[in-house]
């Protein structure tokens, strides 16, 4: 709880540093310059300065979580005060977006900070600092909003130590360098711009979700328990049920219709958090004998995408658990075989079974979810990011028939065998808190934040050597000799059509919690069926959609180059907007640039 507040934290404080450090540093640092003297000294004053920020951002950041946000938590109107909070992130997450698309459109946006009316104060550069570090500005007021949220004074003094960190990198070197040289300033702001984009959408998906799940509890999801009905599909049809509490009956059963009645062992609810997130669990019933062994276990209805579940179905995964005698672990890869694919949907399952048998010990269902946080990253996500940084590493020299070798080979390792790929479903369920525990979330996590780097480091190195999708709609338009000109309304609309697309699909997967908006990008839908992974009949009636839309942007690469790359891929919007605020891009990145509006 503490790092990820931390870390959110930096993020904010990297969206405000920026426009602190080019609009406020100046006129701080001249004035503070012009008091003291230059040399140590000066340097000196800076670090009373940035000290009175420190001291300022560490005692409202205690007093919001401490103060404010407990007894907001201790009161009566808790659903309204959830509600209250929710939306006011959701509305300074737009704002940041604006404000970052402003920025990234050059224009001036000046923020909201007093600094330039506490000139006054320079010979008190600690009480100048105290005081310049608050201001009504979006990254500060969610910054604020995060902190009562986290209802604890020292959750809110992690977040703001976070929030000093991130905007001191910026303002720190502006006060000690005062840069001047417009380079610099341009390049400061385009990556304020990218972190303003990234941060906004991050929180205004966040409080979305917060809303929606508010939403989803009033309308009594997940569900109250588990019914008789739902225990019988996993037992025998003579056995005779005993409530025990919400979750769990005791099963008995007479031996062939005479003698003494014996207990043969548990129906039990188990329930995780798979893509639907935590409001839509995956909910397993479980038929546990007396020895605490797995015998049985059905997925109950639940809201995960139809394509996973047809693969899962395809695979007879449920039957794996049958008289399986799985003991305390049911670790998906270990006891239980994977199914390639779904490994998301088919670990809900086996963390549900775990939380089924660890409940009839009065375990904490917590040890489980513990255990699985120290869990290594996924293999598949971590071979995915280091063909990433491979890739990234070598990208200047990538020209010609090499690049058409790792084109390839992204279409085989990435997308056929791996199943790997960049798109906004897993960006939305960061965003929302809804990514699975344990080793699929610490490969995601790495594979996104190495590919931000190799992305601020070369440019969109993704999209023109790596996405398996553009990889294969690449060499297909290639092979076609593809070389229709886009429609000069097309190449217009494909501006925003991109952020369009995001902002959908994201805003779907964040309000709804089900995974089906996914289906708008073609990437899972394509290679499930490429690999083997699901047959074109089990995939077109599980999304028809989905695929429909696959095999059309497919077909209308054939004919104009990287049709959806270039037109209407969300995942490749935000890459650029990363690209933007880091340094020259390697060969390909300025080039796809220019294909996109090469009509326009």
């Amino acid at each position: 709880m503490i790092e990820r507040l931390f870390a959110t934290g930096v993020a904010l404080g990297l969206a405000l540093g920026p426009a602190c450090a080019l609009t406020c540093a100046p006129v701080l640092g001249a004035t503070l310059a012009g008091e003291v003297g230059l040399g140590t000294r000066a340097r000196g004053v800076v670090a009373r300065f940035l000290a009175g920020r420190l001291l300022g951002y560490a005692v409202f950041g205690a007093a919001a979580g401490g103060l404010l946000g407990g007894w907001l938590r201790g009161g009566a109107g808790n659903a309204v005060v959830a509600a209250s909070t929710n939306a006011a992130v959701l509305a300074l997450g737009l704002a940041l977006l604006v404000v970052g698309a402003r920025y990234a459109r050059g224009a001036r946006v000046e923020p909201l900070c007093p600094a330039k009316g506490l000139a006054r104060f320079a010979g008190a550069p600690l009480v100048l600092g105290l005081l310049t570090g608050v201001s009504p500005c979006p990254p500060f007021l969610l910054a604020a909003v995060e902190a009562v949220r986290a209802g604890s004074a020292i959750n809110g003094l992690a977040h703001f130590l976070g929030f000093f960190a991130g905007s001191s990198a910026f303002l720190l070197p502006a006060l000690l360098l005062f840069p001047r040289s417009p380079r610099v300033r341009a390049a400061a702001l385009r990556l304020g711009a990218a972190a303003a984009v990234l941060v906004g959408l991050f929180y205004a998906l966040a409080g979305l979700r917060g809303l929606s799940e508010a939403r989803l509890s009033r309308q009594g999801a997940p569900a109250a328990g588990l019914t008789e009905e739902a225990a019988r599909r996993v037992l025998p049809a003579d056995a005779r049920l005993e409530r025990q509490d919400r979750a769990t009956f005791g099963v008995f059963r007479r031996p062939e219709g005479r003698g003494a009645e014996e207990r043969i062992g548990f129906a039990v609810l188990g329930e995780a958090a798979g893509y639907a997130g935590p409001a839509l669990p995956v909910a397993v019933v479980v038929w546990i004998s007396p020895g605490r062994e797995v015998l049985r276990a059905e997925m109950l209805p639940n809201a995960e995408t139809p394509m996973y579940l047809a693969m899962l179905g395809r695979a007879r995964f449920m039957e794996r658990f049958r008289a399986s005698g799985a003991g305390a672990a049911v670790e998906l890869g270990e006891d239980i075989d994977a199914v390639s694919g779904a490994t998301v949907t088919a670990g809900a399952v086996c963390a549900a079974v775990r939380r089924a048998r660890h409940s009839l010990e009065a375990t904490d269902a917590g040890a489980a979810g513990a255990r699985a946080a120290r869990a290594p990253p996924d293999v598949g996500w971590l071979l995915a990011a280091g063909f990433v940084l491979l890739v990234g590493a070598f990208a200047p020299r990538l020209r010609g028939s090499v690049r058409y070798i790792v084109l390839a080979a992204s279409i085989l390792l990435l997308g056929v065998w791996l199943g790997r790929f960049l798109s906004v479903a897993p960006l939305a369920r960061f965003a929302t808190g809804s990514l699975p525990p344990g080793g699929e979330r610490t490969g995601i996590l790495l594979f996104l934040g190495l590919l931000l780097g190799v992305t601020l480091w070369r440019g969109r190195v993704w999209c023109t050597h790596l996405c398996p999708f553009g990889a294969l709609a690449e060499l297909g338009g290639w092979a076609c000799r593809a070389r229709a000109r886009t429609p000069r309304p097309l190449a217009r609309a494909a501006r925003v059509l991109p952020f369009v697309l995001l902002g959908a699909v994201s805003g779907a997967i964040a309000w709804t919690g089900r995974m089906e908006a996914a289906g708008a990008e073609p990437f899972a839908s394509t290679f499930n069926v490429l690999s083997g992974r699901l047959a074109p009949a089990a995939a077109w009636d599980a999304a028809p959609a989905a695929l429909a839309l696959a095999a059309l942007v497919l077909a209308l690469s054939l004919v104009s180059p990287r049709f959806y790359c270039r037109h209407l891929c969300g995942a490749g919007a935000i890459l650029k907007i990363v690209a933007r605020g880091g340094a020259r891009p390697a060969h390909g990145s300025a080039e796809l640039d220019a294909e996109e509006h090469r009509d326009g």
